[in-house]
């Protein structure tokens, strides 16, 4: 087994491919509603907008390769073998690190390459490396809720 140090970038990737499945109502899932795709959704007539669910395991196209993925609870992000990270979902409260409309993958601002990356409800937190100095960003926000 292969192990990746995640305080560099190797220089050779292996090349994988990631697919999305389950519910994609905020385009969680990065595969757009919209054709070819439609025949792997089942969704409800009367709110097309609404109630979306990726029923056919789909190959999520994005380029490089993906090494990390990871879900918040209606977004997702992925850092690409090259460093950057990339974005789609639900973009409440800025969520998503961009302006983006969410429907498709969309590359966050980060100036140096992200290592770390870790999603909640409507935040995020990324760990990029900068002249071996670690840098912490953060977006989105904490909601606390009182019962």
């Amino acid at each position: 087994m292969n192990e990746v140090n995640i305080n560099r970038f190797p220089s050779k990737w292996i090349p994988c491919s990631v697919y999305a499945l389950g519910s994609s109502d905020y385009n969680q899932s990065g595969i757009p509603f919209e054709e070819p795709y439609l025949d792997h959704y089942m969704y409800n007539e009367e709110a097309r907008e609404h109630d979306k669910i990726l029923l056919k395991p789909t190959c999520l196209n994005l380029k490089p390769y993906l090494l990390r993925v990871v879900c918040g609870s209606m977004h997702t992000l992925a850092i690409a073998s090259d460093g950057e990270l990339y974005s789609w979902g639900c973009n409440d409260d800025g969520a998503l690190g961009h302006a983006g409309s969410g429907i498709s993958p969309e590359k966050v601002d980060i100036p140096t390459p992200v290592l770390q990356v870790s999603a909640g409800d409507n935040h995020c937190l990324a760990i990029a490396i900068k002249n071996k100095k670690r840098n912490v960003y953060f977006w989105g926000s904490f909601r606390v809720r009182v019962t």
